[in-house]
């Protein structure tokens, strides 16, 4: 994510945004979604289950670029980036952790927050 100014060569690569965002909040959102969880509110979709496990999430600034990497057992259509998206909408003030948490521990209480785009999103490894 550039969170700095808008560099058009960055455009297809990147996920460019302007406002501020709270690092320490959105580190701590993110601790949320570790471990096995129902993530009905964060997908696309129907399916039978929604349960999986996320083993870590990284969040590192290194000046106005923010790298977030997920690691876990396996990830739905639009997980990820819904999992961004809530992500970010707490670190912009946009919603309290508290709703997310909340869409979380009721996963039939349909909620969604943010999805962010594809730019930026990259399958890193996968490890069998």
């Amino acid at each position: 994510i550039n969170n700095g100014n808008y560099i058009e060569d960055l455009e297809n690569y990147t996920y460019q945004i302007k406002y501020d965002l709270d690092i320490k909040k959105m580190k701590k959102t993110s601790s949320l979604f570790i471990g096995d969880h129902d993530f009905r509110n964060f997908v696309s979709g129907s399916r039978n289950d929604y349960h999986t496990y996320i083993k870590k999430i990284s969040i590192k600034r290194k000046n106005n670029i923010i790298i977030m990497d997920f690691y876990g057992t396996g990830f739905y259509r639009y997980m990820v980036r819904n999992l961004v998206g809530a992500i970010l909408d707490v670190g912009r003030g946009k919603v309290d952790i508290s709703v997310v948490q909340e869409m979380l521990d009721n996963p039939l209480k349909e909620r969604q927050l943010s999805t962010v785009p594809a730019q930026g999103l990259y399958l890193m490894k996968v490890y069998y």
